[in-house]
């Protein structure tokens, strides 16, 4: 198994290697960023397993900079370490959402500890029931939730794999990948499914004309609509909605 590897943005280099000396001998891979911006691009390309952060980089609160950025990318957990104890400080860093805030001069056994556990507790936010498959609970990044937010808000209008990649800010193929991955479908068969969803509450709740349920529900075609409501639920609209209808009125009966 490969070591698991650790960023470090720590500009004491005293510390900075003690640090690396501390993770190295308990098996992990460190590499040091000497500014921000050598972190940020140590992000892209080595693709840490977490990062360790010091607020007073570069800036009084520089870190804290960092911090957003990670939050905002959201594909990976991080620690701070710092001096700062003050409650302005800890407020603003918390927001950032980090795994552990430790403070200097630091235990070797505690750093390790919370290191461990913030990779083993990287867990992705669960995401609403609608998209729940099969019963059951699936878990996401945060930028394909916001993903999947979109659709649902959405879900009317003609959604393309490129908007969607924009809002998480991956490219194409890594956002396909990782829908996929999560979701276990493609992006293009999900929006139908919940296209699919949508149209089946309102053919059975409204008495709203199913040619258009299909235009608001963004087909180009009524013949289109109904060949997905047939594909999907092996009856058409019309049928669907009648069959519920003759339901519906031998139960007030």
């Amino acid at each position: 198994m490969k070591p698991k590897k650790i960023l470090l943005l720590e500009d004491e280099i005293i510390i900075a290697k003690h640090i690396e000396l501390v993770l190295k001998d308990s098996g992990y891979q460190s590499i040091r960023a000497n500014s921000i911006e050598d972190f940020k691009n140590s992000v892209e390309v080595e693709s840490p397993d977490l990062a360790i952060v010091d607020i007073n980089v570069e800036t009084k609160h520089g870190g804290i900079c960092v911090g957003n950025w990670l939050k905002e990318k959201d594909i990976m957990p991080f620690i701070y370490l710092t001096s700062y104890t003050d409650s302005y400080t800890v407020s603003r860093a918390i927001d950032t959402n980090p795994k552990s805030y430790l403070v200097k001069p630091f235990r070797e056994k505690e750093l390790l500890f919370n290191v461990a556990l913030a990779i083993k507790n990287y867990v992705y936010k669960e995401i609403e029931s609608p998209y729940n498959r099969n019963g059951h609970i699936s878990v996401v990044p945060y930028k394909l939730k916001k993903a999947l937010n979109h659709i649902e808000e959405n879900i009317g209008a003609k959604i393309s794999l490129t908007e969607l990649a924009e809002i998480t800010g991956w490219s194409k193929p890594h956002f396909n990948k990782n829908f996929k991955d999560y979701l276990k479908i493609s992006p293009y068969q999900f929006i139908l499914e919940r296209k699919m969803e949508r149209a089946k509450e309102v053919v059975l709740l409204s008495n709203t004309s199913i040619i258009d349920i299909s235009f608001s529900l963004g087909f180009s075609s009524h013949s289109n609509f109904n060949k997905a409501f047939t594909k999907f639920f092996g009856i058409t609209a019309n049928e669907y909605r009648k069959i519920h209808s003759i339901k519906k009125q031998s139960y007030s009966e």
